[in-house]
């Protein structure tokens, strides 16, 4: 399976522009048929008209959201702790300040689910690998956040290479003849309105996945870094006119040996138990909101003790 680095996004979203710039994407875009984005309802939930720029402007869109935005990069340990944390996000008002930044791009070293609308050349599976965002108002009543989802066509070439559908050449030929992220779909929510992430849309499907990952990485495990492009990168977007940008890489801090614990109190405990993770609804006084705050797996109970269920195992692992 191709590797993918944080450091190689600056490069990744240049090759996106230019392929958007092209003379035969410009005309496909403008021929796509489109659907909208969110449905857009009055002040008694009546529904109105929909959000749905024509192809061409998605691709505008796209273009200026891309340029101006900022690049995250999730690990594989990082990834697999959003994707398990996603599945019980409890619903909660969306505010402005719960986006990392206005505009972004993100990418998750691993797949963080299957697009069940499309599939490769030859039926293998395409997994939704990224999304770009950007919070907007739209001309509508309040800002929008919209996403636009990205498939990894690497993982697919290689899947189709496994099938014996296309041999390693042909799937090279592949690979260099187009972008890595291809524009798959995309989705816009009202930000300060409750996300209500029961639906069977694709919002709900991917776009939790991102909010949890949001949301965690503004807690004491994630470790969260800036890498900045070495001098070969810093050239090659110079050549193609881009600005070298950094990369926030974020990561699964692993944790000391007794965080997580908690507050075990004053009551006299005889054994051990496993905690399992799971989200609590945190009050900030400042911002007189409630937020999801993952409470990792941990032990608790005194240390010796005998583990409730059997022998002690190890409920976090990086």
């Amino acid at each position: 399976m191709s590797d993918i680095r944080a450091v190689d996004l600056p490069e990744l979203r240049s090759d996106l522009l230019a392929h958007y710039e092209h003379p035969l994407v410009v005309n496909w875009w403008s021929e796509r048929p489109v659907r909208a984005a969110m449905s857009v309802e009055d002040e008694m939930g009546r529904p109105q008209a929909g959000l749905s720029p024509t192809g061409n402007q998605r691709r505008l869109d796209e273009i200026n959201r891309l340029g101006s935005a900022e690049l995250f990069f999730v690990s594989s340990a990082m990834t697999k702790l959003a994707i398990a944390a996603a599945d019980s996000l409890p619903s909660f008002k969306l505010a402005s300040s719960d986006v990392p930044t206005l505009n972004g791009f993100i990418i998750f070293e691993d797949p963080i689910a299957e697009d069940p609308n499309t599939k490769g050349g030859h039926g293998e599976p395409v997994y939704i690998s990224g999304a770009s965002w950007s919070v907007t108002n739209m001309g509508l009543r309040s800002p929008v956040l919209w996403f636009s989802f990205y498939v990894d066509l690497h993982r697919t070439f290689e899947a189709e290479v496994a099938e014996g559908a296309i041999t390693e050449e042909e799937a090279e030929r592949q690979k260099r003849a187009q972008p890595r992220f291809a524009y798959t779909m995309d989705a816009a929510h009202f930000v300060d309105s409750d996300m209500q992430l029961n639906e069977d849309s694709v919002l709900n499907l991917w776009g939790r996945t991102i909010l949890t990952a949001w949301l965690l990485m503004r807690q004491p495990l994630a470790k969260v870094s800036d890498l900045e492009p070495d001098r070969g990168t810093r050239k090659r977007l110079q050549r193609a006119k881009q600005k070298p940008a950094s990369v926030r890489l974020i990561e699964l801090r692993r944790p000391t040996r007794n965080e997580g614990r908690g507050d075990e109190g004053t009551r006299d405990y005889h054994h051990q138990w496993i905690v399992r993770g799971h989200w609590r609804q945190q009050w900030y006084p400042a911002l007189q909101v409630h937020r999801p705050v993952w409470i990792t797996p941990h032990v608790k109970g005194p240390e010796g003790a005998p583990m409730i269920g059997g022998e002690k195992v190890n409920v976090w692992k990086q």
